[in-house]
């Protein structure tokens, strides 16, 4: 699997966690060593609340997503775009490896539309197209890219994108090898609490219907099977708050998480 694209979706307890962020960016700087490109969309969800908190901006939550005004867009953009994405940066720099901060908005990385279903959240946006021109130039020259899933519109309007849904997205469109997303929770568990180390697509409808699989699980599962359905050879959702999980999981083949593959023809 050398030289193979991985996309990491990083985001919950290993972004806030000062020892896991180590972790992370010197596991980038070792696929790097061992030839994988690795490419990382993040989130930033905390950073963005304690913002909002300094500036006097109340922060408002339909179903566990964050309603998007005009000033609440500004923090949001301020802190995923610099504060977050440079953190990232300096971290795998100082990781050694080569890395380069970017948003959705760069280069026409992301194009974004309104969400017809989530109107009411403000600018909440979802892909309507990746270019990704940049990250293969970036790729190509040795660099991690780091990205931000803020992105804009076509008519110049900016969005806020969902790091899950910017990531399976991103992966799509590079055709990588394997998409990550890194969880607060070990994967998917079934009604004994215990991990489903494997799933196919086949086997999602009736987990869902049963709740098995439910509340923010579920968004996570469609971002799987969009990437899946699009050319992404594997999808794991693993559990972040373990010490070197990257590490672990690609490099060790530790059963982390659950993995989730094209059902067999």
């Amino acid at each position: 699997m050398k030289n193979s694209i991985i996309v990491i979706k990083y985001g919950g307890n290993a972004m806030i966690d000062e020892q896991l962020q180590k972790d992370f960016a010197n596991n980038l700087a070792q696929l790097k060593d061992k030839h994988f490109h690795p490419v990382v969309i993040h989130g930033g969800g905390p950073q963005i609340s304690e913002a909002l908190n300094k500036n006097g901006i109340k922060t408002q939550f339909i179903n566990g997503e964050r309603v998007t005004d005009k000033p609440t867009l500004e923090i949001v953009e301020m802190v995923l775009s610099g504060n977050v994405n440079k953190h990232i940066v300096q971290l795998t720099q100082k990781a050694g490896a080569n890395a380069v901060g970017i948003s959705g908005k760069d280069a026409h990385l992301i194009y974004a539309t309104t969400d017809p279903q989530k109107k009411h959240l403000g600018f909440v946006g979802k892909v309507s197209k990746v270019n990704p021109a940049i990250l293969h130039t970036l790729i190509e020259n040795d660099f991690i890219p780091i990205i931000s899933p803020v992105s804009t519109s076509q008519e110049g309007i900016t969005y806020n994108v969902n790091a899950d849904f910017a990531a399976a997205a991103i992966a799509a469109s590079l055709q990588a090898e394997k998409l990550l997303l890194l969880t607060n929770i070990r994967g998917v568990l079934d009604k004994q609490n215990v991990l489903i180390p494997q799933l196919t697509p086949s086997q999602i409808d009736s987990l869902i219907a049963d709740r098995t699989i439910s509340d923010g699980m579920i968004p996570k599962i469609n971002c799987a099977l969009d990437a899946l359905n699009k050319g992404v050879n594997n999808v794991q959702i693993i559990d972040g708050r373990i010490p070197n999980v990257l590490k672990s999981t690609l490099f060790e083949k530790t059963l982390t998480g659950t993995s989730l593959k094209r059902d067999a023809n």
